[in-house]
C-alpha cells in the first residue's frame, strides 16, 4: 500500500505546449501479481518512491496527453504486471497501463 507524504505541483510552458505536473512523493510497496509477460524474476513486492502525472496540452488544437512516470526499485521486466497496473490506479484514483515496452527502464515504469 501507498502512502501519499507530499504532493507538488508545477506547470512547463514550452511554447506550443504546455505540462502540467503533479509529483506524489510516497512510501510503501506494490504487490506484484507475477503475470509479466517477460519472466520477472525478482522480489513479488516492489518499493515506490514517487509517482509523477505529466498532462501535456498543445496551444494549437486543445489535444492533450496523459504520462504517468513510477519511481520504483526493481527492473523493467516488470513490465505488464498486473498487479502493478491495480495498485497504480488505484492510488491515483483512474485507471493506467503501461505504455510500450521500449518506454520502460530499471527504477522507472512508464505508464499512460
Amino acid at each position: 500500500m501507498l502512502k501519499l507524504l507530499e504532493t507538488i505541483d508545477y506547470a512547463d510552458d514550452y511554447g506550443d505546449a504546455v505540462d502540467t505536473v503533479r509529483v506524489h512523493k510516497v512510501e510503501g510497496t506494490v504487490q506484484l501479481a507475477g503475470d509479466s509477460i517477460w519472466e520477472y524474476t525478482g522480489p513479488q513486492t516492489v518499493n515506490v518512491k514517487e509517482v509523477q502525472v505529466i498532462d501535456t496540452e498543445y496551444k494549437e488544437d486543445g489535444e492533450s496527453y496523459r504520462n504517468v512516470r513510477v519511481w520504483h526499485d526493481a527492473n523493467w521486466r516488470i513490465y505488464t504486471d498486473s498487479g502493478f497496473e491495480k495498485a497504480i490506479s488505484d492510488f491515483l484514483g483512474f485507471e493506467v497501463g503501461f505504455t510500450e515496452q521500449g518506454m520502460q527502464d530499471d527504477f522507472r515504469a512508464s505508464m499512460e
